[in-house]
């Protein structure tokens, strides 16, 4: 056999075991670690919407500003290292609601490689000083189109 005909299995043997241990591990989260809030009108007109600041308390730099509308969804971020997480609803001549929301943090492994994901489920509203809220998803994947309807 000639250098060449064994060299040519020899370099697929090791190429098959160099691509074998190339680690392909998917490392995306399916979870989001932000609420996701959309407000509803019930009247036609609609009424109003005069928030232009949502934050969450302990988080303001992360701040959504300007105009909100009817049917956006804005995405709040929750505090990992709690079970609650209390949204300020700020607007034009003082006007301040609030939302506190609890949920359950829960941690699953991805891989050896990739590390933990926090998992966020059972969502609930603790309290709310809007009239009408409701809970749409109580869970945070990024499949979810909205967690809470707030209806004015």
């Amino acid at each position: 056999m000639s250098l060449k005909n064994r060299l040519i299995p020899a370099f697929l043997i090791f190429l098959f075991a160099f691509v074998a241990c190339e680690d392909n591990t998917d490392c995306s989260s399916s979870t989001r670690s932000e609420v996701k809030v959309r407000f509803r009108a019930l009247t036609n007109p609609e009424p109003a919407l005069l928030y232009d600041r949502i934050y969450a308390i302990g988080a303001e730099e992360n701040a959504s500003t300007g105009a909100t509308f009817y049917d956006n969804v804005y995405e709040l971020p929750v505090n990992p290292l709690s079970n609650s997480t209390t949204f300020i609803f700020e607007g034009e001549d003082n006007l301040r609601d609030t939302i506190e929301v609890s949920y359950d943090v829960q941690y699953r492994i991805i891989s050896e490689l990739c590390g933990v994901e926090l998992i966020y489920k059972d969502l609930e509203i603790k309290y709310s000083s809007f009239d009408s809220i409701t809970v749409v998803t109580p869970i945070m994947t990024r499949q979810t189109e909205v967690n809470f309807e707030i209806i004015l």
